[in-house]
């Protein structure tokens, strides 16, 4: 079962949250997720348990306790949302068209504003 820590110390490394969840039993793996510029923590991770049972004794001692300073958040992990992305061309205003700012950008065309329109329709998410 994949576990979600929150409110993780900076200073804390994989090998202390592993010490920490391997008092209720095997830990397969333990993630702390960090900053994409740079080596800093952000605060959170991921530990993955083999047994489901010793999870959810890990999760209901764990969670609000206290770890290096800090009261945990831990619960199980959500699935991350599949979101459909689909990239428009970037024009000379920008990526992102929005209906009404064509009377004020003469670049923007009524057909730009339409594809917009068209993707929404489409079930897109998000436009990028």
């Amino acid at each position: 079962m994949k576990i979600f820590v929150g409110n993780l110390s900076f200073a804390a490394t994989e090998a202390d949250v592993n010490r920490l969840f391997a008092d209720f039993g095997s830990v397969a793996s333990v993630k702390i997720v960090m900053e994409k510029k740079g080596k800093k923590s952000r605060g959170f991770g991921f530990t993955e348990m083999l047994d489901d049972e010793q999870a959810q004794a890990a999760i209901a001692a764990l969670d609000g306790a206290e770890f290096m300073g800090r009261p945990l958040n831990v619960s199980p992990a959500r699935p991350k949302p599949e979101v459909n992305i689909i990239k428009v061309k970037k024009e000379k205003y920008g990526w992102r068209m929005k209906r009404g700012k064509s009377k004020k950008m003469p670049g923007i065309t009524r057909s730009l504003i339409k594809k917009e329109a068209d993707i929404k329709q489409a079930g897109v998410h998000a436009v990028i």
